[in-house]
């Protein structure tokens, strides 16, 4: 039995230890020598290796953790668009208003060449003549193509990405209320600057690297530019991907909320 194992290795080893009682017996009283044999001959360096880090590990345990290090890991993956939530607050506080809501993200595509509408954030009561605040109806009527001094300027705007599993957050945008943060207003749509999405610590942002001569890809890192619709309250996100690569699809989307997204680490209480 043990040279059948030998021959097959630590497959087959395994493969013969779940069969049954019977064949399970003799392979543990093989004990750890036969492990050892299948990791020297796996792994040619782990002899030396071993002389240079003396360890009181099973070869069985060792020759799993080697086996981590060469085989591939599977592919990663990332939570769809239903786990997250995302938020918009409003406010004007030189008129003491302010407007608040959550809404998740539907859909991730958006059409060529506008890309308006494609991450949006939906206000779930939609504003219309009859609802929308009177201060924003008569700054709409105003609006031109031109960029007015407006009451728009002043507004600060605040975007929140939440997960649903446990409720932590992390503000993604935040506006506020200097007109050198707003790129235009036009057509009832006000359009903010481009910002740098916030990224966990730790994380390289290639963009970062160009004041020290840096030759290779400044990206992928991300961006965000929001806009604001001024009929409805509507909010479109504006995911961009760095140095004028256009938007993003939802698989970079859900890679940056996964695994870059700033998500605090708040420990448990403990009872």
């Amino acid at each position: 039995l043990a040279q059948i194992a030998r021959r097959g290795g630590a497959s087959v080893l395994c493969a013969m230890a779940q069969t049954s009682k019977q064949l399970r017996a003799p392979i543990i009283a093989a004990g750890d020598e036969m492990w050892r044999e299948f990791a020297l001959a796996r792994f040619p360096c782990l002899k030396s290796l071993l002389e240079l880090v003396p360890t009181s590990l099973s070869f069985k345990s060792i020759y799993r953790k080697q086996l981590a290090g060469v085989v591939p890991p599977p592919p990663p993956s990332f939570p769809d668009l239903s786990a997250y939530v995302f938020s918009v607050e409003l406010a004007v506080p030189a008129l003491g208003w302010s407007a608040a809501w959550s809404a998740p993200v539907t859909s991730w595509t958006y059409p060529n060449p506008a890309y308006t509408g494609w991450d949006r954030i939906c206000n779930p009561q939609p504003w219309t003549d009859a609802t929308r605040p009177a201060w924003l109806t008569e700054e709409v009527a105003d609006l031109g193509t031109t960029f007015p001094p407006s009451v728009l300027c002043s507004m600060t705007i605040s975007i929140f990405a939440t997960r649903r599993r446990d409720l932590s957050s992390f503000r993604m945008f935040h506006f506020t209320g200097l007109p050198e943060g707003i790129r235009e207003i036009e057509d009832g749509c006000v359009c903010y600057e481009e910002e740098a999405l916030p990224e966990k610590v730790g994380l390289v942002n290639y963009h970062d690297l160009r004041p020290y001569n840096h030759e290779g890809p400044f990206g992928p890192y991300y961006h965000i530019q929001p806009s604001f619709h001024t009929a409805t309250g509507h909010v479109d996100l504006g995911f961009a991907l760095g140095e004028m690569q256009g938007p993003i699809d939802v698989e970079y989307a859900l890679k940056y909320l996964a695994i870059g997204a700033p998500w605090p680490e708040v420990p448990e209480p403990v009872d």
